[in-house]
């Protein structure tokens, strides 16, 4: 396997374990970090601690019983579909239930297991130990990874070496070079993780793959190496299909959850791989971050470091300059799939096309970093064992073994001990946020705790103000996902955030807003017996007088939180709510107010907008479908009614199980109205097919052809 023996290899890979382990520690200075604390507490950390909560709490991450009260939140119809992740946290789970140390230990682990995958998938092209030892742990401690941490979970990386060492091989090794049992296991298993992950990862391993298998079949002149790729891509590809079924169940019942058409092919170049800040070192980034650049976001966490961006430079240098025959076919293969990278991810690059013509789905494509960061690693590692190996060649060495050994330990810890300073700066925010986040997690578990303490009876609490999923960009002082913060913390008790399906959507139509004087009655029929107030939600000039409202319908609160953040207010202590008054009449406007039909919008059919004239409207696709959806357990007559607006000359037909009919958009509008009949428990499918010319948009990407005006539907 290698040409510099090593004792063991179990040996190297307990090294590659301490020294990962190590820098971790000194870089996040792990011994001042209460691991019951989030690395991380704002933003999409929330989201993945409810989904830690929820694994640590017995369920899974498909569906969150405690979250979106009254009915629940089904997390499948948001597809991240992290479940090989999810497993190995459900096996943490069995040492500690709480959700942030679950969280943390899991980054930690998938830090250093990445270092070890890395190490052995170095040692593949026999490079020497202590170079593998070094660019396996800058690999591992990207400041990607350390940029990202517990808030991206979902884009660990642990297993993207294994796939790029494939695709190294299949260009640069011989007709005759076969995989052996191990290798193969190894690729399975990576493929495998893959498709049951995040489908980032995956989507980047099948076009390196095929990338891998092109060049090879032009180069050699032959398909061999596209037979050596296929299975791979079909493995990741059947198993990303798995992962995304309760996904699609989900969809095809209830339809695709409100807002969730927000992507769009210019994304691609909005989210797009910068080459500056690929290759520039801490210091240039920061002069960068002043200059007031365009389209920086998620793309600043791209950085490579001094050393591993040296690879980078290198890799491009031999793709361009060097041939497939000569002696450095492993470092030409690296570079060219580097410049394919590069190409797709880049802004205006490749990913822009495909987004365009296929599918806006993969829009971050700066997260192919990690395995543009192999690739140079790759070439890094055949470089510097090049340079050990000169200098090892010297005269002066030769009679001088502890001579030579300095000066090759000396090299490999200054470049070392360069790229971690480099890197590890990215580190630093975390360590500056710790204090500020422990305070505040503290002070929200103690606020939680109080309430489930004093208050046993409350059980379902409506949280205010309202705030969309997934688009959270926060409001006033609140940040994304902020609502989903006391559930972390709670043991017992049901939380409003986030409303993620159009029932949810249906349900607070119908109980109104604050402003309205049946709301907090409203929330009583529906079995809320608290609210929680967070006061950043508001301005300081809607504050008082929201407060004020509160006040005279339920008292003041009965609990703050120490920062006063926070206010809880005991809804159960007010005549007519479901503690204080179990009446028929209660009862019965809860059940109609919960269990009354509502639409769904299942697919062609985009978000709903608001015209001038006050009217709500959707556009749609050619052909789209609705679904009218009866969760009651009797029979509902209902009527659905909706206005038509198109351009002039079109018709709509409109079917379902028991209709078929025509709507005449000749002059461009129309409106239809039909009584229908929804059996309990089950859902009801109108498609509409529109023939007709399409809605011109300049600067739009959707596919428009008409659109719904005000969609109702009514009880009789």
């Amino acid at each position: 396997m290698t040409n510099e023996p090593f004792r063991s290899e179990h040996l190297l890979y307990f090294i590659q374990v301490v020294l990962t382990s190590l820098c971790l520690a000194i870089l996040l200075r792990t011994w001042r970090f209460d691991m019951g604390i989030p690395f991380n507490y704002e933003g999409d950390t929330i989201f993945e601690l409810a989904l830690a909560k929820s694994i640590a709490s017995g369920g899974w991450i498909w569906w969150v019983s405690d979250l979106g009260a009254p009915f629940g939140f089904d997390a499948a119809a948001f597809p991240q579909n992290i479940t090989a992740s999810s497993a190995v946290m459900k096996i943490l789970s069995i040492f500690t239930s709480n959700p942030a140390r679950i969280l943390n230990l899991y980054w930690l682990l998938s830090c250093v297991l990445t270092s070890i995958v890395c190490c052995y998938s170095l040692r593949l092209f026999s490079f020497r130990w202590s170079v593998v030892l070094l660019v396996s742990t800058l690999y591992a401690l990207l400041p990607y990874a350390l940029q990202r941490n517990v808030a991206h979970i979902s884009l660990t990386y642990a297993f993207v070496p294994v796939i790029c060492a494939h695709c190294l091989r299949i260009i640069s090794s011989s007709e005759n070079d076969k995989l052996n049992r191990k290798n193969r296991a190894m690729l399975v298993v990576a493929c495998v993780f893959l498709g049951l992950d995040y489908v980032y990862n995956a989507f980047f391993a099948c076009f390196f793959l095929v990338c891998a298998a092109g060049v090879s079949t032009v180069i050699k002149r032959n398909s061999k190496p596209s037979r050596s790729a296929a299975p791979f891509i079909a493995i990741i590809c059947i198993f990303s299909a798995i992962n995304f079924v309760p996904s699609a169940v989900t969809w095809m019942t209830n339809g695709v959850p409100p807002n969730m058409s927000y992507k769009s092919a210019v994304e691609a170049d909005y989210y797009g791989l910068k080459i500056r800040q690929v290759i520039s070192p801490v210091m240039l980034e920061r002069r960068a971050d002043k200059a007031g650049f365009p389209l920086e976001n998620e793309n600043r966490f791209v950085r490579l470091g001094i050393v591993l961006a040296l690879g980078y430079l290198l890799s491009i240098f031999y793709a361009l300059f060097t041939a497939p025959p000569s002696r450095n076919d492993i470092r030409w293969a690296a570079g060219v799939l580097v410049l394919l990278g590069t190409f797709v991810a880049t802004i205006g690059g490749l990913g822009s096309i495909f987004n365009l013509l296929i599918a806006p789905d993969i829009r971050a494509y700066n997260r192919i970093i990690v395995f543009i960061a192999f690739f140079s690693a790759v070439v890094l590692c055949a470089l510097l064992s090049d340079v050990l190996r000169s200098i090892e060649s010297q005269p002066v060495f030769q009679t001088r073994k502890w001579a030579r050994q300095s000066a090759s330990a000396g090299l490999v810890a200054m470049i070392f001990l360069a790229g971690l300073i480099d890197q590890g700066d990215a580190a630093r925010p975390l360590v500056k946020r710790y204090s500020a986040d422990s305070a505040q997690a503290i002070d929200e578990k103690d606020l939680v705790d109080k309430v489930e303490q004093r208050f046993p009876s409350v059980t379902q609490i409506y949280q205010l103000p309202e705030t969309p999923f997934p688009l959270d960009a926060g409001q006033n002082r609140m940040k994304a996902y902020d609502h989903g913060r006391p559930f972390v913390w709670s043991k017992a008790v049901r939380w409003s955030w986030p409303s993620f399906s159009y029932r949810s959507e249906a349900w607070h139509e119908r109980i109104g807003s604050l402003s309205d004087p049946e709301f907090l009655g409203n929330l009583f029929d529906s079995g809320f017996n608290g609210l929680w107030l967070d006061r950043y939600g508001y301005g300081e000039q809607d504050l008082p007088e929201i407060e004020a409202s509160l006040r005279r319908q339920i008292g003041p609160p009965k609990l703050e939180s120490n920062t006063k953040r926070y206010a809880f207010f005991d809804l159960s202590e007010k005549p007519g709510s479901p503690a204080a008054n179990q009446g028929v009449s209660s009862v019965d406007r809860g059940e109609l107010a919960l269990d009354a039909p509502f639409l769904g919008f299942a697919s062609g059919i985009y978000q709903k907008e608001a015209g001038a004239d006050g009217e709500s409207f959707r556009w749609s696709q050619r052909v789209s479908r609705i679904l009218l959806s009866n969760p009651s357990a009797t029979t509902r007559r209902v009527t659905f009614s909706a206005g038509f607006r198109s351009l002039p000359g079109g018709q709509l037909h409109i079917l379902g199980s028991e209709l078929d009919t025509m709507v005449d958009l000749q002059s461009g509008s129309g409106d239809f109205s039909v009584p229908l009949e929804l059996p309990a428990k089950q859902t009801t499918k109108l498609t509409f097919r529109y023939v007709g010319d399409r809605v011109p948009a300049n600067g739009d990407a959707r596919v428009m052809y008409f659109r719904f005006v005000n969609p109702t539907l009514k009880e009789d």
